[in-house]
């Protein structure tokens, strides 16, 4: 017999399954079985109504996960909106639309009413204006994927952004192309996934909703960056859409809409051999650079200890849910110094207490309160790069005393954490949860011969944080970085460090991530990046602090 749960929840399903021979299963073979079943898609199996609920439950959690993301986007929209109708002294960008309610159709209306306004018009022909045409192109499939998102608001956020961007790019000319020219990307993404469209459209697969869930999210950060860069029009700003563009144009729908795949130890292994990663050098590193601290002298020690207890330090350490990028300027004379430096002390410290609290070490650090809190909310993931162990001028190869080793560095060090600690979780050997299908065929082809390119290298390791959970902190220590900031180096240098504290500063919604660079000295060049509302720069006294008496219990101490 029938149960009335059953029923009830037949009739309120929002559509019919795909497959004939499924909804003949459900409306005569299951009736009469004596069984309470329904078809489940996401499973792809026959599941009782209560197990179906809980899928439900699961679905309407990851989406809420969006939700403050989704507020922050509504926020911004108003806040632009009023901006650009009190600085044109005229009517609204979208006079008469309610932003919140915006559907795809009103986004076609608004790139109509654009074209034929500057059909006559001087920006006729322009470069502006042939990426606002470019946005009706693929107009059909995108509008097929907003219909897929769950019901309420989710696709009138990206719907009434995409009307506002466009509206306000009508009126004022420093809405950049940089911002039209992403707005333009994302569609075109959605385009190229199209039979994927079509495939999660008939088939609700817990994988595909996944899929569909992290490029919805990924949208929605873009714009969040597109409509603050329209609000304040900081060079801050500008440098996350140049990143974000970045992002789109690595983007493949067919990777993003696709089942996640999980990759073998093998090709972990091989990434890992082609970015020349070895274990035991970083452990190396660190190790001797504790060591050369443990002899630095009683002014040196007093330097360290002044560090550590820097109010500034201690805030962005102990913050583990907010992102950002601190830089520590020692301003010591590099003329006149000798030995080790005090910050390569407090760096190594740190490095080793944040792995001690992400390998779940019964130590003194893990111990630690703080330390606890860490570890209950998420895992801890470090990576590091002391550049005083790898100089420019030193001898051996070149490749590992460059900005392209330290970053195959960095993403080496992530991806071994992440294999080690996912593997353990499932508890085999064969296959690690970590997604590499974005590393494109050609990226592993010039590795193996031995070609290394700076932007994809830098791409691995965003594309690798961006598979850590929000509950995640991932730390990421730069040591002495104003030794790469000379000669052919520096620009190479300057584009990790653009890169790193754009990924720390536009995290929200994904893991908390955290840059600390230092320079004993003074950081040249490099310390424009830092200078933003997510950055942070410690000027220390280059004179020396006070020698004090408990300076190396503080930092034998150090939490």
């Amino acid at each position: 017999m029938d149960s009335a749960e059953r029923r009830d929840y037949l009739l309120q399903r929002g559509h019919l399954p795909s497959n004939a021979v499924i909804e003949f299963m459900e409306n005569r073979v299951m009736v009469g079985s004596g069984t309470a079943l329904v078809f489940s898609e996401s499973s792809s199996e026959f599941v009782s109504v209560d197990e179906i609920r809980r899928e439900q439950e699961i679905s309407a959690e990851l989406w809420a996960q969006a939700n403050a993301q989704k507020a922050q986007l509504f926020d911004l929209l108003e806040q632009v909106n009023k901006k650009l109708d009190k600085k044109s002294g005229k009517i609204s960008p979208v006079p008469g639309k309610d932003l919140r309610k915006c559907d795809w159709d009103e986004v076609l209306q608004e790139i109509q009413t654009t074209t034929q306004r500057w059909s006559n018009g001087p920006r006729r022909g322009s470069k502006v204006a042939q990426v606002i045409s470019r946005l009706g192109n693929s107009s059909e499939a995108f509008n097929s994927w907003i219909q897929l998102l769950p019901a309420g608001d989710y696709g009138s956020s990206i719907c009434g952004a995409f009307t506002l961007i466009i509206g306000a790019a009508e009126q004022y000319s420093h809405v950049e192309e940089a911002v039209l020219e992403g707005l333009a990307k994302i569609p075109e993404i959605i385009d190229g996934a199209k039979r994927y469209v079509q495939i999660y459209a008939q088939q609700k697969k817990n994988r595909l909703e996944r899929r569909t869930f992290d490029i919805y999210l990924a949208i929605l950060r873009a714009l969040v960056h597109m409509l603050k860069f329209i609000l304040e029009g900081s060079l801050h700003y500008r440098m996350l859409l140049d990143v974000q563009n970045d992002e789109l144009s690595g983007l493949q729908g067919r990777k993003m809409l696709g089942a996640p795949r999980t990759s073998t130890k093998g090709q972990v292994k091989k990434l890992q051999r082609l970015l020349r990663f070895d274990p035991n050098a970083v452990a190396s590193d660190v190790e001797a650079c504790l060591r050369s601290g443990n002899a630095l002298d009683e002014r040196g020690q007093s330097k360290a200890a002044a560090l550590i207890r820097a109010a500034m330090f201690q805030r962005f350490m102990r913050d583990e849910t907010s992102s950002g990028s601190l830089l520590v300027n020692g301003n010591e004379d590099q003329a006149s110094v000798d030995g080790p430096s005090p910050l390569t002390l407090v760096a190594a410290k740190l490095v080793t207490i944040a792995q001690a609290v992400g390998d779940g070490a019964d130590s003194d650090a893990a111990a630690d309160a703080e330390a606890k809190a860490v570890a209950r909310s998420g895992s801890t993931y470090v990576v590091s790069y002391f550049c005083d162990r790898h100089v420019p001028y030193g001898g051996g190869d070149a490749f590992a005393r460059s900005p392209e080793g330290l970053m195959a560095s960095l993403s080496g060090q992530l991806l071994e954490q992440m294999r080690r600690r996912r593997q353990k979780r499932r508890g085999t050997a064969a296959s690690v949860d970590v997604d590499l299908s974005f590393v494109k065929a050609d990226t592993w082809t010039k590795m193996q011969a031995g070609r290394y390119d700076l932007r994809r290298l830098s791409q691995l390791f965003i594309k690798l944080t961006g598979q850590l959970a929000p509950s995640d902190v991932l730390l990421c220590v730069l040591d002495e970085v104003s030794l790469y900031d000379t000669g052919t180096l520096r620009s190479g240098l300057l584009d990790v460090l653009r890169r790193l504290t754009c990924l720390a500063g536009s995290a929200e919604g994904g893991p908390c991530v955290k840059l600390l660079a230092t320079c004993r000295g003074t950081a040249g060049s490099a310390g424009q990046y830092f200078a933003s509302r997510s950055g942070k720069v410690l000027e220390l006294d280059g004179e020396g602090a006070e020698i004090e008496d408990s300076a190396a219990w503080e930092i034998a101490h150090m939490r």
